[in-house]
């Protein structure tokens, strides 16, 4: 099982901060765990994982602790960070009232 963007879990699918979920249905994508072969994987693809959303990710989806962790760099010779000064460029916002 492949949970894409597994980070939601924590940020949209519990409550925080005495604020409703955002999508609670996200906090229930590790229920089918109990209904599938006990061998069955359970793989968490997100956009970051900051300690406290990883141990609750792996609480959620009900992961064992003895996963398997891979943490790789955004980070490649091909990829630059700059800063472009534009020239002329006019912004604007159109208000609604």
């Amino acid at each position: 099982v492949h949970v894409d963007e597994a980070h939601n879990i924590s940020t949209a699918g519990l409550s925080h901060h005495r604020k409703q979920a955002f999508q609670p249905a996200y906090s229930k994508l590790g229920e089918p765990h109990v209904l599938l072969c006990k061998g069955t994987s359970f793989q968490a693809l997100p956009a970051t994982f900051p300690s406290h959303i990883l141990s609750t990710v792996q609480h959620e989806l009900m992961m064992s602790w003895d996963h398997i962790s891979l943490a790789l760099s955004i980070n490649h010779a091909n990829i630059m960070y700059a800063t472009t000064l534009l020239v002329n460029f006019v912004t604007f916002a159109i208000l609604t009232v």
